[in-house]
């Protein structure tokens, strides 16, 4: 009897869920992105990564302003990991909230990953550097 190499599935996949507000959204499974989709999402989790580190002698102002770009790339990568987030509900997530979805799909990848290590890549959810966590770090995600 021969090996089987692989074994492909053409078949809708079953989709992680993220409830907000008692209501469930539909995420993107890896499947879902074209090259383009995946190098901007790569792109922006690792923006959203080095956003998250404070330089030294950072004044308020350079944090706030770090603040700000963190949740507007943030929000980017949920909308591609969540395209029928209505855009409104997208618009009154928190921070910690973007957060959390970001370090939650990058689980699920992960996860994906360890099934079946020949169909993603290595490098959503990867650690950057030997001292950088194996996701996004997310705190609590109160409202």
């Amino acid at each position: 009897m021969a090996k089987q190499l692989l074994s492909l599935s053409t078949l809708a996949p079953e989709r992680p869920v993220i409830a907000i507000d008692g209501q469930q959204y539909e995420c993107a499974v890896p499947d879902d992105f074209g090259v383009t989709e995946y190098t901007r999402f790569q792109r922006l989790f690792s923006q959203a990564q080095d956003l998250q580190q404070s330089p030294e002698n950072e004044t308020e102002e350079q944090a706030i302003a770090r603040a700000v770009e963190a949740e507007s790339v943030c929000r980017k990568a949920v909308r591609l990991i969540m395209p029928d987030l209505p855009t409104e509900l997208l618009g009154k997530l928190r921070l910690t909230h973007l957060l959390a979805i970001l370090g939650s799909y990058t689980d699920f990848i992960k996860a994906a990953r360890a099934a079946n290590p020949v169909l993603l890549p290595n490098q959503i959810g990867a650690s950057s550097s030997p001292d950088s966590s194996d996701s996004m770090e997310a705190g609590p995600a109160t409202g």
